[in-house]
């Protein structure tokens, strides 16, 4: 299958995962948000400035964080 032919270029794919209508995140190493879209910041009412600041840690229950870390390894 080509994946061209799905996007089309890099713009088609980034404007296809703005606009989903999921949440959509990609963070680094250390939980730092490298990406959210807008379904995102609709829901967790996060501004782009707001968020750039941020890591998933800020926004995940303690209860939950050793968990999530553990996708990582």
């Amino acid at each position: 299958m080509n994946t061209n032919a799905l996007f089309g270029d890099a713009e088609s794919c980034k404007e296809l995962f703005e606009n989903a209508g999921d949440l959509i995140q990609s963070v680094d190493e250390n939980g730092r948000f490298l990406y959210v879209n807008k379904k995102w910041r609709d829901v967790l009412g996060y501004t782009d400035e707001e968020v750039y600041r941020m890591a998933f840690p800020d926004i995940i229950h303690q209860d939950h964080l050793q968990a999530c870390f553990a996708l990582f390894a």
